[in-house]
Parts: C-alpha cells; sequence; structure tokens
C-alpha cells in the first residue's frame, strides 16, 4: 500500500482519485493504512502538508490556488470523478511542483493530465509491473506520456518523498507562461456526443487525440468507441422490446379475430407477429456479434494493441 510507504515528515498534500468514488468506507480503509490524517475532500478545504484528500463519489476534484473545489461538471471519459480533471487543475495552479503519480490500471483517464503535469513542468511518476503478478501498470497511460519515473509499488513511497523534499522549497515557476499549445484544437470530426448529442470537438495534447462536446463531456478514442457501443446496445435491446411487444399484441388480436370467425385477418396476424418474431433473433444475433467484438478489442489494448 502506498499510504503506508509515504514518509511521515511530508511536505506536500496528498489527493487520491479512484474511479469508484470516495466515501467514508473507503476513507476508513485508507487510514487504518496512512501514516498521515485521510479525509474525503470538502468544498473550499485548504490543502495542507502531510494529508490525504480523497475525491468523493459523483464529484470532480479541483485544485484551486491552496483549497480544493468539488464539481459536478460533465464526466471524462465517462468517469466522475476523473484523474485528468484533478491533474490539470493542479498543473495549471502549481506548475513545476506537481507530482503526478499513476498506479495500476487499463483505461486511459489519467493521459491527458498526466501530459499536462509535464508541459506545465512537473513530474509524472508510472508504476511498473511487479513480480507478484498482481498489480498490472497503467498500459494506456504509459503508451502516450513517457514517465520521469517508473518504479514498482514497494519503491514508490520512498521515490515520492524524496521528490517532495526536493520541491518543498522549489519556487512555482510556469515553463509555457506565455504559450497556449498545450491542446490544439484540429477539427469537429462527423460524430456526435453520445451523452447529450452535441457536436464534438478533437483535440489534440502532444500525441493524444482526445475529443470534448460544447457541454463539456470528454472521451478518449477507446472511450468514445465505448460510449457508441454502448447506446446501440441499448438501441438494439429497445428494438427487441418492440417486437417482442408487437408480437405479442398481434397474437392476441389473431386470437379475438378468429373467435369471430374473421379467419383470413387472423391468419395475416399470425404472418406478422411470425415476422416480427424472426425479425428478433436476426437482432440478438447481431448483439452477440457486438459483444464478441467489444470483448476482442478489450483483449487487444489489455495486450498493449491500440484502436485504429
Amino acid at each position: 500500500m502506498l499510504l503506508s510507504s509515504l514518509p511521515e515528515e511530508l511536505p506536500a498534500a496528498v489527493l487520491i482519485v479512484m474511479h469508484a468514488g470516495g466515501d467514508e468506507r473507503l476513507r476508513k480503509t485508507l487510514s487504518r493504512a496512512s501514516r498521515h490524517p485521510v479525509q474525503l475532500a470538502r468544498q473550499g478545504v485548504e490543502l495542507l502538508a502531510s494529508r490525504v484528500y480523497l475525491a468523493p463519489l459523483n464529484y470532480h476534484m479541483v485544485v484551486c490556488d491552496h483549497s480544493l473545489e468539488l464539481t459536478t461538471q460533465t464526466t471524462e471519459n465517462r468517469q466522475r470523478p476523473a484523474i485528468d480533471t484533478l491533474f490539470r487543475s493542479a498543473a495549471r495552479n502549481f506548475h513545476n511542483r506537481v507530482i503526478g503519480v499513476m498506479l495500476s490500471g487499463t483505461n486511459e483517464d489519467g493521459a491527458i493530465g498526466l501530459y499536462s503535469v509535464k508541459w506545465h513542468g512537473g513530474i509524472s511518476v508510472v508504476q511498473s509491473a511487479q513480480d507478484d503478478g498482481f498489480s498490472s501498470p497503467p498500459r494506456q497511460v504509459s503508451r502516450y506520456v513517457e514517465a520521469d519515473y517508473m518504479v514498482p509499488p514497494t519503491e514508490m513511497g520512498g521515490l515520492l518523498g524524496n521528490l517532495s523534499r526536493q520541491l518543498a522549497s522549489a519556487p512555482i515557476t510556469d515553463p509555457h507562461p506565455l504559450d497556449n499549445s498545450e491542446c490544439e484544437i484540429v477539427g469537429t470530426p462527423p460524430v456526435v456526443c453520445p451523452d447529450c448529442g452535441g457536436l464534438l470537438t478533437e483535440e489534440r495534447f502532444g500525441d493524444i487525440t482526445h475529443y470534448r462536446c460544447r457541454t463539456g463531456h470528454a472521451y478518449s478514442p477507446r472511450e468514445l468507441s465505448e460510449a457508441h457501443a454502448d447506446a446501440l446496445e441499448k438501441a438494439l435491446w429497445i428494438a427487441i422490446r418492440t417486437l417482442n411487444e408487437q408480437a405479442e399484441m398481434r397474437d392476441r388480436l389473431a386470437r379475438g379475430l378468429a373467435g369471430r370467425g374473421q379467419m383470413m385477418l387472423s391468419e395475416r396476424l399470425n404472418h406478422q407477429a411470425d415476422a416480427a418474431r424472426s425479425e428478433e433473433t436476426l437482432i440478438r444475433q447481431v448483439i452477440d456479434r457486438v459483444v464478441e467484438l467489444r470483448e476482442s478489442d478489450e483483449h487487444h489494448l489489455e495486450e498493449g494493441g491500440e484502436l485504429v
């Protein structure tokens, strides 16, 4: 556990984002493993050295000067809290005195944030593979951002303690005070935001492609693809429900007509019900194929591949 390995005298605040979101139970769990007080972040709370702040469930945690703000702004990579949101805000406030740390994970949240940390002069630390086979390095982030340090979890606490002491007395300096090219606007792709239907803008952070709508929803290419696949599968299930209801209603009507001796109309409705069931079967086969392709893509990404 990283928190238990940090030095007792730590001249820095520790900010933690976990995608599951922080709650009182998690805070207590982390407190038992930590040498420093752990608290759920609150609106306006002052940042203090040797304190640990945990982003609460459903809130982005944002650094604003020497305090924290909690926001319910739109999700990033379908996450709230999001790592990118925290890293970018910290980098834009404290520049060279920020250490961005990425632990295990296969999702891309954190890549742009870590890029921002480095852009503003901060230090990036990424977990490396561990011999025990239980901890996986953040492969998607490592693909896009070159880490200043890549160490196993067992060495992380000592490294962060040393780096914090080195940065504690350093003046805050922005290496790009007049340069706004951290993010380049590339254009408008022919797709819409899967969350709100708004137009997306393609952004480029170095080699990292990102999409953001006017409302603020933001996606990596992988998460955008996943979101569209979710929307497709949801639409297909709605179609199945509609066809199923259509078949049952026509069966019901056909039975009523047959009881009144209107056999021709009854037979016609029975044929329509059978056609609806055939279409339902075809759509179920499409869903099976969609799920199969998604599992194949996920395996490809976990093995270090890319979406093309």
